[in-house]
Order: structure tokens, then C-alpha cells, then sequence
């Protein structure tokens, strides 16, 4: 019974669409600020196909943009995972990169992805991440960026309290309402005397997303494409975009 299941989802139109957009891509990333990134054969935690056709959490891309474009020293990734975002802001930008990742296998995973991309001595990966050890990171940074995805752990995390620097630090957190109910709310307390908050919402991915056209396209509905696109994620999607007033006050001095 499990080999035939196992046939059946290898052979399903969607399993073989799948495989044939995957070899379309050649595991290189497509569109997006990380685009002709190579990628490794596997995601982790995460939907593959959307990172190499570059349309994963494209919400971020215009604020990674302003990163990219500002004169940041430090880009800071907590909850690096298989490193799309640790390793495209490595490979974008000329800064100090450091990388959390609790999971020892991901953290393979990321090194080798930074390998691939000849950025494996620009990522200085590291393991669980506190309160303390942020505080002292993003405070020896001229000017940070932190970039955050942990699964709820954000609310204990950045705590301006614990972490006093988060003050002079821009932040791009993936806020998990799912997980710590109230969360978008009491970021909003924490940070709206420090920094200016623009929250970003998850859009919807179409048929229309879906970049190529072959005998899959046209043979099959186009919820197909749509699946392709698919980051599968249980609820709506949110993130906060924050950047320190301090900062933007000292530009204009």
C-alpha cells in the first residue's frame, strides 16, 4: 500500500507539473531581488517551488530593497532556516551577515546554499539566538538591519526591555498571531515611540504568477499553476517593516 501511494503521488499531474517547473527553473532563483541565486535541491519548513520561481514572501521585497539600497553594516537573519534570505542578502550586499538557526540540519543546509553561491565566508552562522546575545550584536553595529521568523519566539525575543538596541535597529519581523495571539498588537506598543510601522499583509498568488507555459499549462486547470505558487501557508500572513525614527531624524539633520 505505501509503495502504490508512493507511485501515485510521484505520478499525479501535479507531482510531474511540479518536477517539470522545478527543471525549467534549473534550481535557479527566477525573479525577485535573489534572482540567479543557484539553490539547493530542498527547502526546509517552507514551500520550494515559490523560492526558486522567486515569489516567496515577495511582500518583503520592496522593503529587503531599501535595505539593500541603504547603508546598513549588519543584516542580522533570526530563523534562518535553509538561508533564502541569509544567503540572498549575502550575496546582494557587501555587509557583515550573521545567521540564527537553532536546527543543525538547516544550518547544513544554509552552508552549503552560501557554499553554492560562493558567499560561504560572508555568512557567520550561530545557533539559538537570546535576549542578550542580540542586544550586544545589533549594539556593536554601526547601522542593523535584523530580519526575524521564529515562530512565535519574536514576542520573547524583541523585547525592547531585554534588548535595549532594538531602538536604533530596523526590523522586518514575521509576526505569528497564530501562535501568540495579540502579538501584532502589543509590537505596535513596543515599538511605535521608537520606530516608524508600516505592517504587511500576505496577498493572494494566482494562476497568473506562474511564469512558464508547456503541455502541463495546457493540459491541466489553471489551479494548478495556482498550487505551483502555493506557500502554503495555514492562515494570513503578516509582517511588520520597522524602521527607527532616531535614524531617519539623524538623515535629515
Amino acid at each position: 500500500m505505501r509503495l502504490s501511494k508512493l507511485l501515485t503521488d510521484r505520478l499525479s499531474p501535479r507531482a510531474m507539473m511540479r518536477r517539470w517547473a522545478i527543471a525549467r527553473t534549473g534550481r535557479t532563483v527566477q525573479a525577485g531581488p535573489f534572482r540567479g541565486m543557484q539553490y539547493i535541491d530542498q527547502a526546509f519548513g517552507s514551500a520550494y517551488l515559490p523560492k526558486v520561481l522567486g515569489t516567496y514572501e515577495r511582500e518583503l521585497y520592496p522593503a529587503l530593497e531599501q535595505v539593500f539600497d541603504g547603508d546598513y553594516d549588519t543584516l542580522i537573519d533570526i530563523g534562518v532556516a535553509e538561508g533564502y534570505f541569509a544567503v540572498g542578502m549575502a550575496s546582494r550586499t557587501r555587509a557583515r551577515v550573521v545567521g540564527y538557526e537553532c536546527d543543525a540540519s538547516a544550518s547544513a543546509m544554509a552552508l552549503e546554499l552560501a557554499k553554492l553561491n560562493n558567499v560561504g565566508d560572508r555568512l557567520e552562522m550561530r545557533g539559538e539566538c537570546t535576549p542578550a546575545e542580540l542586544d550586544t550584536l545589533i549594539a556593536s553595529s554601526r547601522r542593523p538591519f535584523l530580519l526575524c521568523d521564529v515562530d512565535g519566539y519574536e514576542t520573547t525575543l524583541l523585547d525592547p526591555k531585554q534588548v535595549a538596541s532594538l531602538a536604533r535597529c530596523a526590523m522586518l519581523v514575521e509576526l505569528h498571531e497564530f501562535a501568540r495571539p495579540g502579538v501584532t498588537a502589543e509590537f505596535l506598543r513596543r515599538f511605535e515611540p521608537t520606530h516608524e510601522i508600516e505592517v504587511l499583509w500576505q496577498t493572494p498568488r494566482t494562476a497568473a504568477d506562474f511564469p512558464y507555459e508547456g503541455f502541463w499549462t495546457r493540459v491541466l486547470p489553471s489551479r494548478y499553476r495556482r498550487h505551483m505558487v502555493d506557500e502554503l501557508r495555514p492562515f494570513e500572513q503578516a509582517w511588520m517593516w520597522m524602521t527607527p525614527r532616531a535614524a531617519q531624524a539623524s538623515a535629515a539633520a
